[in-house]
């Protein structure tokens, strides 16, 4: 049990885009402007640092993730929505424990792993799913996901069990079809629903649903354009979702809880909306709380707290 809620990584992808170019004292109508046939590829780092206090000790981690995904857009219809599948191109993953030991896995040369969630990040190499996005940015549907998980499952060859079972529900809530949608929305749906100038401010509400459920009011400011570029501020606060369901982890219930907030700079290309580069600090604070099992009567709760370093740049 230990080990798995050891294994438990947070890993907030951001993905933000906007769109075209502006003079002094006018509005632009930003939206994404995808084209049929392009592709379009990012490469996004999280640097993580994790503190947890679990039997009145205390337990440091670093995680570094690296995810470059490549974006295909099939097919494009008249009010812009875009058909685009999207592959995960490559993994680079290092997990370093409190002892100061570490694993880690590059698909660049992949070696073999033991930890479970290596080998999901490495089993997803290769393979894609679809999305149909707006030119708000909203993902009206993703297909594809169970069918990958599926993959990935089988690739892991774990015997029935628990630990199988944790592991199940852990794709179900972290790479579901629905997981995957929510969180893209909430990374491609930043367009303001009026034209906007430098210094102008616009807001959205997202709702998280997935392994770690949290609400997200997120304040997006036009800060500057030059050169082809405009220069995007990120505010945004996290809170958990009181009407979230536990997560499960096989035998397992947990309910994390965690609030806190989130600040960058982004710069976008004005001629796509899409993202050249970004650099996000995210904060969270709260605890992991876990119901009472044949293994654990009495539960548990695990203070946490997360700071995240989010890099994302073209490839």
């Amino acid at each position: 049990m230990r080990k798995i809620l050891l294994g438990i990584s947070l890993f907030f992808l951001a993905l933000v885009i906007t769109a075209p170019g502006l003079k002094a004292g006018e509005k632009i109508e930003l939206r994404l402007r995808l084209q049929k046939g392009e592709s379009y590829n990012l490469r996004n780092v999280l640097e993580q640092a994790v503190t947890q206090t679990i039997g009145g000790q205390k337990v440091e981690k670093v995680n570094t993730l690296r995810m470059e995904y490549r974006f295909e857009v099939e097919g494009l219809d008249p009010d812009g929505t875009a058909s685009v599948k999207t592959t995960y191109q490559s993994c680079a993953m290092k997990m370093t424990g409190p002892d100061g030991g570490s694993i880690e896995y590059d698909s660049a040369s992949p070696t073999a792993v033991d930890n479970p969630i290596l080998k999901i990040y490495a089993a997803l190499v290769g393979k894609d799913f679809r999305m149909r996005i707006t030119s708000m940015g909203h993902v009206r549907e993703v297909t594809g996901m169970q069918a990958v998980m599926k993959q990935v499952l089988e690739n892991l060859d774990l015997p029935d069990g628990p630990q199988r079972d944790g592991i199940e529900s852990y794709l179900k809530n972290q790479f579901g079809d629905q997981a995957i949608k929510e969180a893209m929305d909430n990374m491609l749906a930043v367009y303001p629903d009026q034209p906007v100038g430098i210094g102008d401010s616009w807001k959205r509400r997202s709702v998280i649903s997935g392994i770690y459920p949290v609400i997200i009011e997120n304040t997006w400011t036009l800060k500057d354009h030059r050169e082809g570029r405009s220069v995007i501020e990120v505010n945004s606060l996290i809170k958990p979702d009181p009407e979230a369901p536990p997560m499960e982890m096989g035998p397992m219930k947990i309910k994390p809880e965690f609030s806190g907030e989130m600040t960058g700079t982004m710069e976008l290309d004005e001629s796509t909306g899409w993202i050249k580069s970004a650099k996000m600090d995210q904060e969270l604070s709260g605890e992991l709380k876990m119901e009472g099992n044949p293994q654990q009567p009495g539960g548990m709760i695990i203070p946490t707290s997360i700071k995240t370093v989010i890099t994302i740049e073209p490839f």
